[in-house]
This record gives structure tokens, sequence and C-alpha cells, in this order.
């Protein structure tokens, strides 16, 4: 089988490797796939767009018109089975960007308003809900007897905590519970009392229990969490009826009722179009374990294109925000990615998790990378038959991971994450996402 190689990218230290080649290695990853700190520089260097440019700002809505048109020729249940005809046909018209310069190129990117790059604002961001975590790592189960959980009480708390040991935060230096021996109630780090449960921690008296309490005290935070955050934050959910990439590609893997969730505003558009169905939390954070079940790639999304399809008038723009259940074969978002240039795939960006390769169990067979990456990030390393990653385009969407037959991928947190998903868009976007005020 012929192994791909790689366009000029930058390395680690922003400089650039010699013709064809990845860099072989970064510094914060070992040839066994183990992160050695989370690099902030290169999470520093993301951006979906040109950088520096100002935050996107909504187009007034002037006489009307355009809203008139959009709202009124948008998706409905009436005419349905024809827009997902015409998402059928946006999905083959992709294969356009893969001949950059073309007249195919040129008015398909215009139509999806990818063209003139400074004005096109569509990004997407994975979180992957099926993450690698070692166990040994600070804030993980069996490291100091922490647990990271995903809460079953949702509504309580929407993100993973951790129960903490009720001490007093010390510097950093051996620490040692002094004292008669007790029994303490363990709180929450997230504010929330317990989420209805109870736990206690029996503390043995002159026990060192940490060398580093700064460290042993961090909290894992999983992309899962931040879904989580964001629907437990959403003043209104609406989830759709049926899932637009798989229904139009008629998907005969994944269901097409686990669909997307959109948040606020823009869920009560949809809802009002008859396209979805109000959800509370619960229901909403049924559908993120479903898709997580299945192994599906979680996306949020923000694609000016929408506009067109959903029917936001031009002052509703900045207040839309849709979370996606993405498969493989189906996913208009990841194959446009695949398809398309790399100002195109720019786009599309990780949440701090990244695809890391253990050397030792890879064989180099190249399954990984067959017709399946949508970013074109891993590659075959001809210095020894290994393949490799290169985390300055990585996604994060596990694609490979799911491919390899000697379980040589896992998904890891490889740079810093932020506190929520609308900080990604704010700062590697330049979308502020606000909830918005419905009017029909």
């Amino acid at each position: 089988m012929e192994k791909r190689g790689t366009e000029r990218v930058l390395t680690y230290t922003g400089e650039e490797p010699a013709d064809g080649a990845l860099p072989a290695f970064y510094t914060n990853i070992d040839e066994q796939g183990n992160v050695l700190f989370l690099d902030e520089e290169r999470l520093s260097r993301k951006s979906a767009g040109p950088s520096p440019r100002p935050l996107y700002q909504n187009k007034p809505n002037g006489l009307g018109i355009k809203n008139f048109i959009v709202t009124h020729t948008s998706a409905r249940q009436w005419n349905w089975k024809v827009v997902l005809k015409v998402f059928k046909k946006i999905l083959d018209l992709s294969k356009h960007l893969g001949k950059p310069g073309s007249i195919g190129d040129k008015l398909y990117r215009k139509a999806m308003m990818f063209d003139p790059p400074e004005d096109s604002y569509s990004a997407g961001f994975a979180f992957n809900l099926n993450v690698d975590v070692d166990e040994d790592r600070p804030g993980t189960a069996r490291y100091n007897n922490y647990v990271v959980h995903k809460n079953p009480e949702a509504a309580k708390g929407a993100f993973a905590c951790k129960l903490e040991r009720l001490a007093p935060r010390p510097e950093k230096s051996a620490t040692k519970v002094e004292g008669a021996k007790e029994t303490t109630e363990a709180s929450c780090s997230c504010g929330s009392h317990h989420h209805g449960t109870t736990s206690t921690k029996t503390i043995q008296l002159n026990e060192t229990i940490s060398n580093d309490i700064e460290r042993d005290m961090a909290t894992v935070t999983l992309p899962i969490d931040l879904v989580k955050k964001a629907i437990d934050e959403a003043e209104f959910i609406g989830g759709m009826k049926e899932c637009l990439c798989r229904a139009g590609s008629d998907c005969q893997s994944y269901p097409h009722d686990l669909a997307c969730l959109f948040l606020d505003l823009g869920g009560r558009v949809v809802v009002d179009h008859g396209m979805a169905v109000e959800l509370t939390k619960e229901e909403a954070y049924e559908r993120v374990e479903r898709a997580a079940a299945l192994g599906l790639t979680c996306q949020s999304l923000w694609v000016q294109v929408e506009q067109l399809i959903w029917g936001f008038r031009n002052d509703q723009m900045d207040s839309f925000l849709e979370i996606c259940f993405c498969c493989p074969c189906c996913c208009v978002g990841m194959n446009l990615s695949k398809n398309g240039p790399r100002n195109i795939k720019r786009g599309f960006l990780p949440s701090g998790w990244t695809a890391v390769v253990d050397h030792d169990r890879c064989v180099g067979c190249g399954k990984c990378q067959i017709d399946y990456c949508p970013q074109d990030a891993i590659h075959f390393r001809e210095s020894d038959g290994k393949m490799v990653v290169n985390q300055e385009v990585c996604l994060g969407c596990g694609y490979c991971r799911s491919r390899c037959p000697e379980g040589a991928i896992s998904v890891k947190q490889t740079m810093p994450m932020l506190g929520s998903i609308k900080d990604y868009f704010h700062d590697q976007a330049q979308l502020k996402i606000v909830p918005g005020i419905y009017r029909k």
C-alpha cells in the first residue's frame, strides 16, 4: 500500500521541517505516546481563520428582505425531502474542493461562504466523547484515590467533578493529617453538594497524603464535561428530529434519530419551524451518552451557510450554537474537511485532545489513514516504518483509533483546555456566542 507523505507544516519550535518531512517527534509526546506536558504554545497558535481579525458582527437587517426569504424558504416538514436532496448534493460537490483553482472549487467555496476567507467565520470544534486518560495521571480514579465521573444526576451537575478530601491546602511540601482519627464528609469541587450522594473518607492520623497537594488535587476535565456544561448552561435546548447528514446520506450504520442539539435562541428557532422538539437537560444528556456509547465524535459547530438551511435572521446569527454527533461516513463537516485544502481544514479544531501513537505497538500497516482522517493528519514515517500524527493539525476525532488493529492509537490531552465551548469559539474563531432574544 502506498503511504502518503505530508505537506510542509511548522514544527513545535515554529521551524519548517525538511521537504516532505513530518516532524520526527514533539517535545511533549514520547515514542510510546505518553504526554509529558500540555503544550500551551501550540494551543496559542490555533485559529479557525486569518488572525488577527475582529469579532464577528451580525449583518444589519436592512429592509428585512433577506430575513423574509430565509425564514420562509428554510427547512420545514413540508420541504424536508427537498432539503435532504440539496444537502446530499452539497456533500457530493465537496469533492470540487480537491481541485483548487478550478471553476467548481471557486463556485463551491463562494456558495458555502468560505470566500473571502476574512469574512468566513464558520468553525467546528471536536469534543471526543471517548478519550483515553492514563490511570496514573493526577485527577484520575486510581491516582490518589480521586474519582472522575460523568454525573448521573445531570440536572444537579453537568460536568465531571471529583470528591475531595476536606484538608487545608498547604504549601508544596509533604503534608500530614494530624490529630484524632476521624471520618470526614467529602465535598465536590464543582460547587454542588455531592450531587445527591454521600461519601466519607477516613483519614489516618500522621499519614502522608501528598507530596504536592496542588498537583494531586488537580481535576481532569474531559471533552464530554464541556459538552454537558454547555447543555447545563443553556436557557433552551432544541433536539432535531432527524440527523440531517445521516438522513441525507441514508446512513445504514448509525441511527437517524440521534440528531443535533441547538442551544438557546437557535433551539427556539428550529423548534418553532417544526424541525426539532424542546428537550429537557436530562433528555439532552441522554443523547450525549448515547452518542458516546456508539463511538460517535461530538462537534460543536457554527456554520454561516446554515442560516439559509434553518432560517436564522441576520440579527440571530451570533445566537445559535449546535452540538452534533458525527459519524465518519456521513458527516458533511468532516467530509468538507477531508476534501478541502488546508485553509478549509483549519476551521476544524481540537479541544485540547489529539491522537498519539505508541510506536512500540504500531506496525505501520497504514489502516488508520486509508480514506479516513478528515485532517490528513496521520502519516507513515519512512525512517522506521511507524505511523506519526501531525499534532499541528490533528482534530482529535479518534477515527484513526477506531481503525487501528493493534490498539496503538489513543486520544489524549496534549494541550490545555479552555473553560467552555463558547470560549473556544471566542478565542479561536472570533465568535462571541450569546443567548439572544427570541422573537417570532
